[in-house]
């Protein structure tokens, strides 16, 4: 069955992008630290690629704090650095999320909702209010496949709405080391493949 899965989702990665759209690779490093029992801060390093043609279009840092209210309700704020190709001042990124993730054992059910403000990163100020709804099914303890759709509502005028719906699955190879691989599409027209890796110290 665990072989079917897999054989199944990355069959669709090769499926999805024998159409032609814009294609990006992303790729991210997380790295948690928990303060206490309901305090963590996080660490993140990634870099984007367009695949067609093959060439880098960003790199970011991302800084960010939480704060676990309860068993289901947590809150975070960040920010990000982003460097672009040919560009001399560093985009800045800025965020406060909402995180509700009940427990429902083997099920998992997680909503974001989350408001950040941009600058320096595209040629406008960039504002947004985002939702990312997720649905997943925990396996075993290492294999949790999962399904997902995010909306971004631009806040501003210049900012334009975008509407993103995907497949993944997160990999756990123990308590504190686990991968991430998933597949999005964006507007039908930008297809997204990523990789990210978490380490919790």
């Amino acid at each position: 069955m665990n072989k079917f899965l897999l054989f199944t989702f990355f069959f669709s990665f090769q499926f999805c992008f024998s159409q032609q759209a814009e294609k990006e690779f992303w790729s991210k490093m997380e790295y948690g630290f928990k303060l206490n029992k309901k305090s963590s801060l996080s660490l993140e390093s990634g870099a984007r690629y367009s695949l067609n043609p093959y060439i880098f279009t960003k790199q970011f840092l991302d800084f960010s704090s939480s704060f676990k209210i309860n068993k289901i309700l947590s809150l975070d704020n960040g920010i990000r650095v982003t460097k672009i190709p040919n560009q001399k001042n560093l985009g800045r990124r800025l965020y406060f999320s909402l995180y509700i993730k009940p427990d429902l054992k083997k099920i998992k059910i997680s909503l974001r909702s989350r408001i950040f403000s941009e600058k320096n990163v595209v040629s406008y100020h960039r504002q947004y209010f985002r939702n990312k709804l997720a649905f997943g099914y925990r396996i075993n303890k290492r294999i949790s496949p999962y399904i997902e759709a995010e909306h971004l509502m631009g806040i501003n005028n210049n900012s334009e709405n975008k509407f993103r719906y995907g497949l993944g699955s997160q990999f756990s190879f123990s308590k504190s080391i686990a991968l991430k691989l998933f597949y999005r599409i964006q507007n039908t027209n930008k297809k997204i493949i990523g990789v990210y890796i978490s380490k919790k110290i």
